[in-house]
């Protein structure tokens, strides 16, 4: 179970990627697309075994799904804390508020 869901993990993300890349008439091969953000190949040959052979070892997936939360934190979730860190502030250091719903 823990194989399988380590795997389907990886095959998510790595699809997600290289699907929202999609964007010429002729599909890209996931390699090439993955090349290009920098996801590291084990990433998309873990995908590749989990999708057309059999699911990886647990070793090698734990390797992957390690190396997929680092490629996560570098390209996601840092220039996330960045864009929320440019958020001003209040002056009382508190969030300014938004408007409520329906204009109230």
């Amino acid at each position: 179970a823990v194989r399988l869901m380590l795997s389907m993990a990886i095959v998510r993300l790595v699809n997600g990627i290289s699907d929202a890349m999609q964007q010429s008439k002729f599909a890209s091969p996931v390699a090439d697309l993955a090349d290009k953000v920098s996801l590291p190949r084990t990433l998309v040959d873990i995908r590749h075994a989990a999708t057309h052979n059999a699911l990886p070892s647990l070793p090698a997936l734990l390797l992957a799904s390690k190396a997929a939360a680092l490629w996560l934190r570098d390209n996601y979730w840092a220039p996330q804390a960045a864009a929320v860190a440019g958020i001003k502030e209040a002056p009382s250091g508190a969030m300014a508020p938004t408007p409520a719903a329906g204009g109230v």
